[in-house]
């Protein structure tokens, strides 16, 4: 009798700690978790940016599934920002994970608002057309969102998901626009 009740106890006891070891091991996986592997080191006329973990394709899962990025025009309307898989989107992400940005951008003569950011990032300008809804960086601290077609050199950041008339309509004010940027964090 009591050898069985014992040998009964132990196997449920060693079933419960395999489903319960199993439940942690999937909690472990859901959990994402930011970017922590970048190191950012600024000098004067550029910034530049170095791995200090090889776990890069770790990052890159973290930086696409981890948050998202929100700008907020004048307080009046959110907009989603998808950013792009390079060196200077995630110095731009690092950023708003440590504060979000409040900044006040101008309108360009050229279908674009700009403003000019408190720090540097890495950039790689380069010949581009730029689409209604591109947010890019220009010499590593300017940076500008399009609500129209253009050219020049610069390095894309992110784009703008949503449509050209809403797009045009809050960042091709004549007037200056204060937006918002953080990071909205996904469950």
């Amino acid at each position: 009798g009591s050898f069985m009740k014992g040998m009964r106890l132990l196997v449920s006891a060693t079933i419960i700690l395999i489903a319960l070891s199993g439940c942690a091991r999937s909690i472990d996986t859901d959990v994402k978790k930011p970017i922590e592997n970048v190191d950012v080191k600024a000098d004067e006329k550029t910034t530049q940016i170095t791995e200090n973990n090889s776990e890069k394709d770790d990052m890159t899962d973290d930086f696409e599934t981890m948050a998202f990025v929100t700008a907020v025009v004048n307080e009046e309307r959110a907009f989603s920002i998808e950013l792009e898989d390079n060196e200077t989107a995630k110095a731009f992400y690092k950023k708003l994970k440590e504060d979000e940005l409040i900044i006040v951008f101008e309108k360009t003569r050229g279908n674009s608002t700009m403003c000019y950011l408190p720090w540097n990032l890495p950039f790689d300008d380069k010949d581009i057309t730029v689409q209604c809804g591109d947010i890019m960086l220009h010499g590593g601290n300017q940076l500008q969102i399009f609500y129209g077609e253009n050219e020049g050199t610069q390095t894309k950041i992110g784009r703008i998901n949503d449509d050209e008339d809403s797009i045009k309509e809050f960042f091709g004010r004549d007037e200056e626009v204060t937006v918002r940027f953080f990071l909205e964090w996904t469950e």
